[in-house]
C-alpha cells in the first residue's frame, strides 16, 4: 500500500506543477561512493484533459524503474528523469520542453512527446542536437521521416490503416462514410491511406472538419441522403463519442469505426456507451500478460491505457539497456537502438531503418460497455 500511495502522490505532483516541468530521481549506487549521473527527459500529457493518458505512462515508466533498481543493471550510476508537460492542443509547449531538457538540463536521452503534433513540432530539432529519442502515441508518416536520432515505440498510421481496411473489407462494407478532424496530423494520413488500400470499397462521403468541431449535425443530415454500409469515424478522442451520439439521434443506425484515439475517452465510456456500441477499431495491443499481473502486483491496478504504459516501459528499458553497453555518447545510443532487437513488455520488435519499432495490434470492439478483443 505504501508503494501505490507514493507512486500516486508522484503522479498528482507532476499534473498539479503541470508545464514548469518535474524532476525525479534515483541512485542505483547503495555503496555511499561517487556515481555518475545519466539524464533521461519525459515529454507527456501530464497536464489538462489527456492527463490520465499521461498518467498511464507515468506508471509504464515508474514499473520499469523499480524493476530495473531491483536488478541494479546500472550500479555506480545515479539516472535522473525529468519531466515536462507538453498537452496535445498546443504542440508549441513540445518546442519550449524539448530545449529546456536538452539545452538547459542537458538530458541524455528523452523518452516523448506524445501526440502526433506535439511530436512534429520537436523532430526538426532533435537531429540538431543528437538526442536518441523515443517517441510514442504519435503515428503521423512524418514523424520519423528524414531525421536518425528519432525513434518510434508506436504503430505508425500505415499498420493502422492496414488492419483496419483488412476488417472493413472482411466485414463486406462496400459503401463507406468517412469523418476526418483536419487538424490531426496522423488521422489525416489514416484517411489518406485508407482511402488508397479499401480497393472494393466505395467512399460514398468524405469530409473534413476542424478540430474541437462539438456539433456534426449538419454532416449527418447530408449523410442521412447517401447509403452507406458503415462510417468511419476518423476523429479524435471525444469527438467520436459526441459524434456517435449525433449520428444516432438522427436516425443514422450504420456501424461505426474508429481510429485508435477512442481510448483517450475510455475514462467517458459509459457515457457514450449506448451510441458506440458495437464500434470497431485498430490500436496498439499493449503489454502482455504477465507484465499487466506485475502492475497489480507493485502499483496495486494495471493502467487504464495499456498501450502507453508499454511503450514508456519498453523505452526506458532499452534506453537503459544501451546506456549500460555504449554510454551515454548520443550517436553511440543511436546505433545500438538500429542494431540491436530486443524484448519487451510488448514482446520482440525492433527498429528499422526508419526508426519506426514493428508492434502489434488488435482489432477491439465496444460490447456491453466494456472493450473486448477481436482479432
Amino acid at each position: 500500500m505504501m508503494k501505490k500511495y507514493m507512486f500516486w502522490l508522484l503522479i498528482g505532483a507532476i499534473v498539479v506543477i503541470g508545464s514548469i516541468g518535474y524532476l525525479y530521481y534515483w541512485n542505483t549506487d547503495s555503496s555511499g561512493s561517487e556515481t555518475k549521473e545519466i539524464k533521461i527527459g519525459v515529454i507527456g500529457w501530464f497536464a489538462g484533459k489527456d492527463s490520465d493518458s499521461g498518467e498511464s505512462a507515468l506508471q509504464g515508466i515508474e514499473l520499469a524503474r523499480q524493476k530495473i533498481e531491483r536488478e541494479n543493471i546500472l550500479p555506480d550510476k545515479k539516472i535522473t528523469l525529468l519531466y515536462q508537460s507538453a498537452s496535445s492542443d498546443k504542440p508549441q509547449d513540445g518546442i519550449s520542453a524539448f530545449r529546456q531538457l536538452v539545452d538547459v538540463e542537458k538530458v541524455d536521452a528523452v523518452i516523448g512527446p506524445m501526440g502526433s503534433n506535439v511530436v512534429l513540432s520537436v523532430v526538426p530539432i532533435v537531429d540538431e542536437t543528437k538526442t536518441p529519442t523515443i517517441v510514442f502515441a504519435a503515428s503521423a508518416i512524418q514523424a520519423t521521416e528524414n531525421n536518425e536520432y528519432v525513434f518510434r515505440l508506436w504503430p505508425t498510421a500505415e499498420s493502422y490503416a492496414d488492419t483496419i481496411a483488412q476488417k472493413i473489407q472482411k466485414d463486406g462494407v462496400k459503401q463507406l462514410a468517412i469523418i476526418t478532424d483536419r487538424g490531426n496530423n496522423n488521422l489525416v494520413d489514416l484517411r489518406d491511406l485508407l482511402l488508397k488500400r479499401l480497393d472494393d470499397t466505395e467512399i460514398v462521403f468524405d469530409e473534413m472538419v476542424v478540430s474541437d468541431t462539438n456539433d456534426f449535425r449538419t454532416y449527418f443530415a447530408k449523410l442521412k441522403q447517401i447509403e452507406a454500409d458503415a462510417v468511419f469515424l476518423n476523429l479524435f478522442g471525444e469527438e467520436i463519442g459526441v459524434s456517435a451520439r449525433q449520428a444516432r439521434e438522427l436516425g443514422i443506425v450504420a456501424p461505426f469505426y474508429t481510429n485508435s484515439t477512442i481510448s483517450i475517452f475510455l475514462r467517458d465510456l459509459e457515457h457514450y456507451a449506448d451510441v458506440v456500441e458495437g464500434m470497431q477499431f485498430a490500436i496498439f495491443s499493449g503489454y502482455e500478460e504477465s507484465i499487466g499481473n506485475e502492475f497489480k502486483e507493485v502499483l496495486g491496478s494495471e493502467p487504464q491505457h495499456s498501450d502507453y504504459s508499454a511503450a514508456t516501459y519498453d523505452a526506458l528499458h532499452i534506453l537503459v539497456e544501451a546506456i549500460q553497453a555504449v554510454g551515454t555518447d548520443g550517436e553511440k545510443i543511436k546505433d545500438y537502438l538500429y542494431k540491436n532487437s530486443f524484448e519487451g513488455s510488448i514482446g520482440a520488435f525492433s527498429f528499422k531503418e526508419s526508426g519506426d519499432a514493428l508492434v502489434p495490434l488488435s482489432v477491439q470492439s465496444v460490447h456491453d460497455g466494456k472493450i473486448i478483443t477481436l482479432e
